[in-house]
């Protein structure tokens, strides 16, 4: 995950600032700890891959339903269907992973 460009501007600033005091630098982790607030984010991109084999990323947060006909048809909340080789499954997982991994969804 990546911090929000803006937050990495006040990261870099505030990290400045506490090993000027210091004297010498402060792990990212207790940054992070100290400011909760920070927006985390990561690209929203899960990679899936075509029925003729090419791999590409496909915005998670886009996913509306997935069906198994038997083809995995995924469609988008645009309305948009893409026919993908990974089972339906296999792109829940991928989507599961992808929520854990921004701290939306707790282990089972």
């Amino acid at each position: 995950m990546v911090l929000d460009p803006l937050d990495e501007k006040r990261v870099q600033r505030i990290r400045q600032e506490l090993t000027e005091k210091f004297h010498e630098p402060i792990p990212d982790n207790l940054i992070q700890q100290a400011l909760p607030g920070l927006v985390y984010r990561r690209s929203g991109l899960i990679q899936l891959t075509k029925l003729n084999g090419t791999p590409f990323l496909m915005n998670a947060e886009l996913i509306e339903t997935v069906e198994t006909t038997p083809d995995t048809v995924i469609t988008l909340v645009t309305g948009r269907k893409y026919i993908v080789r990974e089972t339906a499954d296999e792109v829940r997982e991928k989507y599961i992973l992808y929520k854990r991994e921004i701290g939306m969804t707790s282990q089972p």
